[in-house]
């Protein structure tokens, strides 16, 4: 099945029964998602000089500014994976069923909230934003099942796979030329 756009659009059938369609995202706007997420900058620190100056040096691993910089880089890590967990997911489900509809939906269930669990527990309030509710809904009331999440994963990420020696062979054996000097 191919979306309005012509990318390939896969349908998993969740262990809840929903069929989730969920199509690849495409590999130059992940890097557009990275390219918005600043690095923090490595730390320098100024060094007095004998000449009575002081120069600029990278810190040292033992420094509290390198310590600060481990810390951020740490947080910058987990954003990163926050944001393309987040863009694979809204670019990547286009749209699900569940079981006993004959309607695909982009959209969650009227008056879905988060589980009370979360709201209680972990502070997360159901978002007015509509791109975060939806992901709200689609992490919290949809995948409900790691196997599930695994698929989705799958699907969402397919462009990056990488390809099998014989996938290699098989894609290539149309220009194979048929001279033995030449191998592919």
């Amino acid at each position: 099945m191919q979306s309005k756009d012509g990318s390939l659009i896969v349908e998993i059938t969740l262990s809840t029964g929903t069929v989730v369609r969920c199509q690849p995202c495409p590999p130059y706007a992940l890097g557009d998602v990275l390219d918005s997420l600043e690095e923090p900058p490595y730390p320098f620190v100024d060094v007095p000089s004998i000449a009575g100056g002081s120069q600029s040096h990278p810190a040292l691993r033992e420094t509290p500014e390198f310590q600060q910089y481990v810390r951020d880089m740490a947080k910058h890590n987990k954003q990163v994976k926050i944001e393309l967990e987040s863009f694979a997911l809204q670019h990547g489900v286009v749209s699900w069923k569940f079981p006993g509809s004959d309607e695909f939906s982009s959209e969650p269930p009227d008056g879905w909230q988060m589980p009370p669990y979360m709201v209680q527990r972990h502070g997360l309030e159901t978002s007015s934003d509509p791109y975060e509710y939806r992901m709200q809904f689609i992490k919290h009331g949809l995948i409900l099942y790691s196997e599930d999440s695994i698929a989705i994963e799958e699907a969402t990420s397919k462009p990056f796979k990488p390809l099998s020696n014989e996938e290699v062979t098989s894609a290539m054996s149309p220009f194979d030329s048929g001279d033995p000097k030449v191998q592919l």
